[in-house]
This record gives C-alpha cells, sequence and structure tokens, in this order.
C-alpha cells in the first residue's frame, strides 16, 4: 500500500461494532464505550502523522464514500 500525506477529515463519530461477536454487551457498553470516550481524542492527537493511523483513516474514508479524501 502506498502512503499518501495525512488526511483532515471533520469526524463527528467513530463506529465500531463488536458487540455479541467478540465481547458481552454489556462489556462493552461499560467498560469499553467509556475507555474510548476517554481516550479517543488524546490517541488520535498524539498519533494522527503516524502512517498506521493515516493508513486507517484513509480505509474510513472510503468506506464511509469519501473517495477524494483517500487519494
Amino acid at each position: 500500500m502506498t502512503i499518501t500525506p495525512p488526511v483532515m477529515l471533520d469526524v463527528d463519530a467513530v463506529l465500531l461494532d463488536i458487540e455479541g461477536t467478540t465481547s458481552s454487551i454489556s462489556f462493552v457498553t461499560e467498560v469499553l464505550f467509556p475507555f474510548a470516550l476517554e481516550h479517543l481524542r488524546d490517541y488520535l492527537d498524539q498519533h494522527w502523522h503516524d502512517d498506521s493511523l493515516q493508513q486507517a483513516v484513509q480505509l474510513i474514508a472510503v468506506d464511509a464514500g469519501h473517495l477524494d479524501a483517500a487519494r
């Protein structure tokens, strides 16, 4: 995969669907959601320019229909 420059998007939410697949619904709602809410913004701020995060952002942009953002 070719690494492209960082993509800047105005993101309102990140949706992760693992309830009942890899973990119980109560674990997801009582543990994982609060953890993500508390730590996600800091993680993104600290790692935004990391190649691996930018690859994930580009794939999410494509999945969300923002094809131009992934170029």
